[in-house]
């Protein structure tokens, strides 16, 4: 999902280029393009795709308007701004690009982010999550609070902690907030699983091709793992597929072999609630959790019920 730059507010960013770099009197020189060299983890992808053919045509034209940024470094030029412009000159066959070397010790992080935004007129979820990221860490080397950032940029506070949370997300699943499978909303609830039960819930989202997951749902897979510890395949299944049909499509034998380690995750699962603390020592519940603990509670032992009467079958 790309997201319209015109319908953010960047106030720091478009004002940066003068403030962070010292008024507007920086010369402007002509870099050779052999000597410039990318920053590396920078948040904006540089895509060889349409919109990169349409800037090369331009710069074959009419060369590159705006200079780029950059900080003298080893012996080379290192790029803060302008890693699509500089790409572009490339294909575009140019020796050399305009640039504006940063002198002084400046807040790198809040250049880098700040001179970009302006530059582009749409983002990636994963752009904007790692963006806002570096942000925040160049507002906090200056001592300055995500409030302040926020009030800044004019951008909601929640909707850069939406951002910000989504870099807890594996690139598998990332790639789908970006592909809009998955929300940004539910990418951020999502967020809070372990590494493992991302992957399930990666798995589960090719394997069965689902098309949305929503706030909600994303939601319910976070509460179940905060209860539980992990995220399995059959709690999906269960979330996802119940009354479509679906789950019966993904068994194309009519007979199967099982034995003890089919039921190896139950056992585990059991084991663990079993030997959890809280219950060893007994606790108090909340009447909300003690309703929630009855219903899952009977749910598991209906289950349970299910099974053992297949397995009673001669």
């Amino acid at each position: 999902m790309k997201i319209e730059a015109g319908k953010l507010t960047h106030n720091a960013a478009n004002s940066s280029f003068e403030a962070l770099m010292g008024g507007k009197n920086n010369r402007i020189v002509d870099i050779p393009i052999d000597d410039l060299v990318a920053t590396e983890n920078q948040p904006f992808r540089v895509v060889n795709d349409e919109r990169m053919k349409i800037l090369v045509d331009d710069i074959k034209i009419n060369g590159v308007l705006e200079p780029i940024l950059v900080i003298a470094e080893n012996g080379k030029y290192r790029i803060l701004a302008g890693h699509r412009r500089t790409a572009a000159s490339r294909l575009a066959g140019k020796e050399t690009v305009p640039a504006i070397i940063q002198n002084g010790k400046k807040n790198e992080k809040l250049i880098i982010v700040n001179t970009n935004l302006p530059q582009r007129e749409n983002f990636l979820p994963s752009e904007l999550a790692k963006a806002y990221k570096l942000q925040q860490e160049g507002y906090k080397e200056e001592n300055k609070s995500l409030d302040q950032m926020a009030s800044d940029t004019g951008s909601s506070k929640r909707m850069i902690q939406y951002y910000i949370k989504l870099n807890n997300l594996i690139e598998q699943l990332l790639e789908l907030v970006d592909q809009k499978i998955i929300t940004v909303k539910a990418g951020a609830k999502l967020s809070i699983l372990d590494n493992a039960s991302q992957k399930t819930v990666f798995d589960f989202i090719i394997k069965n091709k689902i098309k949305k997951i929503d706030e909600i749902e994303a939601d319910n897979i976070a509460a179940n793992n905060r209860y539980v510890g992990y995220t399995s395949d059959a709690y999906l299944c269960a979330l996802f597929l119940k009354g479509k049909g679906k789950k019966e499509d993904n068994y194309k034998y009519d007979s199967y072999i099982i034995g003890t380690k089919e039921v190896a995750d139950i056992k585990s699962g059991i084991s663990d609630i079993c030997s959890c603390r809280r219950l060893i020592d007994s606790t108090v519940l909340t009447k909300t959790e003690y309703i929630k603990f009855t219903k899952a509670k009977e749910m598991i032992e209906k289950q349970l019920k299910a099974i053992q009467k297949i397995l009673d079958k001669k």
